[in-house]
């Protein structure tokens, strides 16, 4: 039984017109009447007795009229739950954030992004960047966000900013009043390395017979302890400045930039190259390359 049976069989008891019927289906008067003639023989009853002047339902008719427009009703609420599901679907997506992006400059990111897109959720988790890649990869999150991505079978890779890099030291330290220093003057330094940001990549402009000028003394994994080190003098270090800006506040560290400008840490979306992005994920992913 087709749901198009249904509503003709109804338009005609509602309307007690066989042609009003019709044109409000885009049907024929004649095949308006071959549908109604069809449902009575399916439940082998007399529905209604007419002729040229009268329509008169009968209590079978009544009966098949009550439930067929349940039957309808139950219908449009099936068709607006699925699309109801398809939309909520479609604005819910996962994504890992690497830790030094995801804890710092993500944040404000997303209060503005959901501020602006309230429907859309997000579901964030925070790993290693090698793991961000992992996930994305076996297509357990829908997107990753990563400093220095990995090129990768399968992975595409959007690179959506460029976060500045600077050196941090104590205020009290003998470069923290300058406007600016050169990459020459981390030579000899006690350097403090955090091991997401790749020091291979960082010193890919010095010679290679002065990199052992520039060796970290000390590798931590955790952006914080590299902040805790700097701040009881063990060394300085290269970090994004967002993630010092508290500490800078407070005057715990001092951020100071390079002369050139030129060092920075690159920040990518990765998603699997089959991957079909929804309007959400490009909403969020097009947030993320807006200045802040």
């Amino acid at each position: 039984m087709q749901m198009g049976t249904l509503r003709v069989f109804c338009d005609v008891i509602e309307s007690g017109s066989f042609s009003h019927a019709a044109r409000k289906n885009g049907r024929t008067t004649t095949n308006a009447s071959q549908l109604f003639s069809a449902l009575e023989d399916e439940f082998g009853v007399l529905c209604a007795v007419r002729d040229a002047r009268h329509f008169q339902l009968t209590p079978e008719g009544e009966a098949c009229h009550a439930y067929c427009r349940e039957i309808l009703r139950l219908d449009r609420e099936l068709d607006r739950q699925m699309q109801l599901a398809r939309e909520t679907s479609a604005n819910i997506f996962e994504l890992a954030a690497c830790f030094s992006f995801g804890l710092h400059q993500l944040q404000p990111i997303l209060r503005q992004f959901r501020q602006a897109f309230p429907r859309i959720q997000i579901q964030v988790r925070y790993e290693h960047i090698d793991r961000v890649h992992e996930l994305v990869l076996h297509n357990e999150v829908d997107l990753g966000l990563v400093a220095y991505p990995r090129r990768r079978p399968g992975l595409a890779i959007e690179r959506v900013r460029d976060e500045r890099l600077v050196l941090v030291c104590r205020p009290q330290h003998r470069f923290a009043g300058r406007p600016a220093v050169p990459l020459t003057a981390l030579r000899s330094l006690p350097i403090i390395a955090w091991q997401e940001i790749p020091w291979v990549s960082f010193l890919k402009k010095v010679p290679d017979s002065q990199r052992h000028l520039f060796e970290p003394r000390h590798v931590f994994n955790e952006v914080e302890m590299v902040k805790q080190a700097v701040e009881r003098d063990i060394g300085v270090a290269v970090l994004p400045a967002a993630t010092v800006v508290s500490e800078v506040a407070n005057r715990l560290l001092a951020a100071v930039p390079f002369e050139d400008g030129r060092h920075t840490k690159p920040v990518a979306v990765i998603y699997r190259k089959n991957r079909k992005l929804t309007p959400a994920m490009t909403n969020f992913i097009n947030a993320l390359k807006q200045p802040t």
